[in-house]
């Protein structure tokens, strides 16, 4: 892949802290877009390869994902450099389950680059989880062993996400992404976050009506 160079001249660029931060903001946005468009586990990870290897800041990138339900995996890889002054691998994992990899040499400042790195690689994560989920619930629908308990989370946080995507502005990646770090921060449970994110709503609306 051809290393892409801006027009700008140097003295016209921001200072290289401020680019590089803008830079990363841009690309942790847009790897949440594409979590939300994508049709298909494979369209992600190629997209997200592609959108990480054409940053001005990457030299070479390799990702891996896996459905540790189906056991399917999908990988890409892209370079734009041989030149890299800092280079980071890491597991794609939550709650002790392994979805994938990510490898990455960048030729940005070591300490923002991992700090990139990390989050990247949380967002991937995040989204192989999302992936396995909806398989499992797929699977227990198709075996009709979809308890009612489970039946009211799924409508909850459908639910909640909705209202999230429609009043905030989230994809639905974000969205559940969001639900699931609420939970975790507040050490409430996933039915209680949504509930609270669907009374929120409705009072708000009441409020606007009554007004």
């Amino acid at each position: 892949m051809t290393a892409i160079q801006s027009p700008l001249s140097t003295r016209t660029l921001p200072p290289p802290s401020i680019q590089f931060e803008s830079e990363a903001t841009r690309l942790i946005r847009q790897v949440s877009r594409l979590a939300a468009l994508a049709t298909s586990p494979e369209t992600f990870v190629q997209s997200v390869a592609h959108e990480i290897a054409t940053a001005p800041t990457t030299a070479e990138v390799s990702l891996t994902l896996r459905n540790p339900v189906t056991g399917e995996v999908w990988q890409a890889s892209a370079q734009q450099s041989e030149r890299a002054t800092a280079e980071f691998s890491m597991d794609l994992e939550v709650r002790g389950v392994r979805y994938g990899r990510l490898d990455l040499r960048t030729t940005g400042a070591a300490a923002a680059s991992l700090e990139v790195a990390q989050t990247l690689a949380e967002q991937l994560a995040r989204y192989a989880e999302l992936q396995a989920e909806r398989t499992r619930y797929e699977q227990l629908i198709a075996f009709g062993r979809v308890s009612e308990q489970q039946l009211r989370r799924q409508k909850l946080v459908a639910r909640a996400s909705g209202i999230l995507v429609a009043e905030r502005g989230m994809s639905e990646f974000q969205a559940h992404s969001w639900i699931e770090t609420e939970a975790r921060r507040q050490r409430r449970s996933i039915n209680a976050i949504a509930e609270q994110v669907i009374a929120e709503s409705s009072q708000a609306t009441w409020l606007r009506a009554t007004a």
